[in-house]
């Protein structure tokens, strides 16, 4: 548990700083939201899978080569996105 909650503050720093170079004090919550929308998704879609009878390692790859962009776009275009005045 814990060493989830620093590996997630790590990530949001790094992506707030390095990768989007952009974010602002709701960006925070809406990180954690998009993290837990996609820690949802990567649930469902192993269970439908494996209801499917894909084996669990298979299973993990497609989740993830699923997700990982998805979560990339979202944090692009909703988390770190720059809000124009």
């Amino acid at each position: 548990m814990i060493a989830r909650v620093v590996s997630s503050a790590l990530n949001y720093a790094l992506n707030r700083r390095v990768v989007f170079r952009s974010g602002n004090r709701l960006s925070i919550l809406l990180y954690y939201l998009t993290a837990a929308f996609i820690l949802g998704l990567n649930y469902l879609l192993l269970k439908l899978m494996e209801l499917a009878n894909i084996p669990l390692w298979i299973a993990e790859i497609i989740a993830q080569v699923v997700l990982y962009p998805l979560s990339f776009v979202l944090q692009r275009k909703i988390v770190f996105h720059e809000r124009h005045r």
